[in-house]
């Protein structure tokens, strides 16, 4: 739990920095990819959340969770970044050809 809007506002910095250091990279493993998806991501002044019972916009943090996995997964890279659709992701995504533990992403 976040109290200050402030401390929301600095680590949704760091998020962003995070994430623009992960899309220079040359090369990264598919892993590396889903660690980033899960990530957990503050919703900073310009993204704020309505919450229902106090029906206000408040700053929160968004996360997506994995709670089981299907038999087969196909995973979609994404080409572009989300500043701009004509700003390719040109990060080589390594893929293993040995099967891939995901028991830690749920």
């Amino acid at each position: 739990n976040y109290q200050n809007e402030n401390e929301i506002i600095q680590l949704n910095k760091n998020f962003n920095n995070v994430i623009e250091q992960f899309e220079k990279q040359q090369e990264c493993q598919l892993k590396d990819c889903l660690e980033q998806f899960i990530k957990k991501e503050i919703l900073s002044e310009n993204d704020k959340w309505y919450c229902p019972q106090c029906k206000e916009f408040q700053c929160a943090i968004k996360a997506i969770e994995l709670w089981r996995l299907p038999k087969i997964l196909m995973i979609h890279l994404k080409r572009f970044t989300q500043r701009s659709w004509r700003e390719k992701i040109e990060t080589l995504v390594k893929c293993p050809f040995e099967p891939i533990d995901f028991s830690e992403f749920v």
